[in-house]
């Protein structure tokens, strides 16, 4: 029967064995009706005690991941939520899968800040005063902790240029609903964050990629892109590039904005997975912030589930986005926008993003470790590895096979704007996973299939 490893798991023992069993669930290792072990049993496996066990059951029972059933036992519960077709994580043909094609949050030490956070909010009794529709643009508190947060990346604003936004993605949404018009041609780099692709179909916009090396978008691509289109609106990602991990140059930061002064650019500049780039360049927002729409979020630096970010943008533009913001969403969640104003603001905020930065630099070791023969690109502050294939393998194929054995990665394709050839290489992701061998286990799956030459497609007649 199923016994959790808990030798990774930090914080109260029940709490350790509650979370491992909701992993377990979800990663398909428990299924629907399996039996656990009776609890004086399991507590005996595991080293612990049965009131330690007993309580993690109950929790457990709260949650819906388990049932009691008098006489019989303790059994997994299920509700085939993956057949309904709207769960849209991978699956391989067994159910089975480790999944390298989403981000993986950050591990053990963001979980512990945001239960100490939780715990405080508790003892305070303070959670009545964000029982609350906030203001378009945020609680007071929350804009502060949004302006503080951006200074983080080099780019000083005052709290009052600061909007709240329930997410990135939510930020990115208003701003293309307010800068542009149906039909429109907006520029993007070649590969680019594939939300704004499908942002793109859902506002009737006309997505046209822009040439990219190792720095992001080539200017002289961007300039002769700027007179042929006569686009207004530029998305960029300077600063740790989704899917290919690069980093802009100071240098190239200019020349990018100058161009877009000379061809009167709105640059949306999206810096969403910018916060564990602990020292680089300065944002393009700095050089041209009358006409830059800056977005950072929390998701991918420090947890997804608070889906707190922050947007600021010239005066002319913020009630507007506000106000679409407002019609999109209603607002931010004030509960999670006060987590994660209150891990911004925390003393322990700067020490936690380097001992974060430094979690996932160990990840990339360990992609280096396994996948270090082959042709990789990235960066200790990404999340991501960018994998070039051997040329016996097209990206579509490869990340379908990859699939078929239990692992899912993410093809070029998907990143490619318009009618652009993609390149045959795969985005992996690298987050820091609790699960260490799982992790492990999937790059040498991935090192075995590259090392192979794929097989071939049955014949069509």
């Amino acid at each position: 029967m199923w016994i959790p490893n808990l030798s990774s798991k930090r914080g109260p023992r029940y709490l350790a064995i509650v979370n491992a069993i909701g992993e377990a669930v979800e990663s398909g290792e428990l299924s629907e009706g399996d039996k656990l072990l009776p609890q004086r049993d399991f507590a005996y496996r595991i080293g612990l005690t049965l009131g330690t066990v007993s309580r993690a059951f109950s929790l457990a029972q709260k949650r819906g991941l388990i049932r009691g059933e008098v006489g019989r036992g303790s059994f997994v519960c299920g509700q085939n939520l993956t057949r309904t077709g709207l769960d849209f994580r991978p699956r391989s043909p067994t159910g089975e899968i480790v999944d390298l094609s989403c981000f993986l949050p950050g591990g053990n030490r963001i979980i512990a800040a945001i239960s100490k956070v939780i715990g405080e909010l508790q003892q305070e009794g303070d959670i009545l005063s964000l029982h609350r529709y906030p203001p378009g643009a945020g609680i007071k508190s929350h804009r502060i902790a949004g302006a503080k947060w951006v200074g983080r990346l080099g780019f000083d604003v005052n709290a009052a240029d600061i909007i709240v936004c329930p997410g990135a993605q939510q930020a990115l949404s208003a701003t293309m609903a307010t800068i542009t018009s149906p039909g429109e041609i907006i520029l993007t780099e070649a590969l680019t964050y594939s939300g704004v692709k499908q942002l793109a179909h859902l506002f009737h916009l006309r997505p046209e990629g822009i040439a990219i090396d190792h720095e992001g978008i080539l200017p002289d691509a961007l300039e002769a892109a700027c007179v042929t289109s006569q686009s207004r609106v530029l998305y960029i990602q300077p600063s740790v590039h989704n899917p290919t991990t690069a980093v802009m140059s100071a240098e190239r930061r200019k020349d990018i904005a100058a161009i877009a002064r000379k061809f009167d650019l709105t640059v949306i500049e999206d810096a969403s997975c910018a916060a564990l780039l602990l020292d680089g360049p300065p944002p393009i927002a700095t050089l041209i912030p009358e006409r830059t729409v800056f977005i950072v979020g929390t998701s991918k630096s420090l947890s997804p589930s608070l889906r707190t970010g922050f947007l600021t943008c010239p005066h002319d533009l913020r009630r507007r986005i506000a106000a679409n913001m407002h019609t999109l969403s209603l607002s931010s969640a004030p509960l999670m926008a006060e987590i994660a104003a209150r891990l911004i603001n925390s003393v322990d905020m700067t020490a936690m993003l380097k001992l974060l930065r430094s979690d996932l630099a160990d990840q990339h070791d360990r992609v280096e470790r396994i996948l270090g023969s082959f042709e990789i690109q990235h960066h200790p502050a990404a999340p991501y590895t960018w994998l070039k294939l051997p040329s016996s393998w097209r990206a579509d194929d490869f990340s379908s096979t990859a699939k078929m054995h239990g692992v899912a990665v993410v093809s070029a394709e998907n990143f490619a704007v318009g009618r652009i050839n993609a390149p045959h290489d795969i985005r992996i992701s690298v987050g820091i996973s609790a699960q260490q061998r799982t992790f492990e286990s999937g790059l040498l799956t991935l090192a075995n299939l590259l090392g192979k030459p794929p097989q071939p497609q049955h014949s069509i007649v």
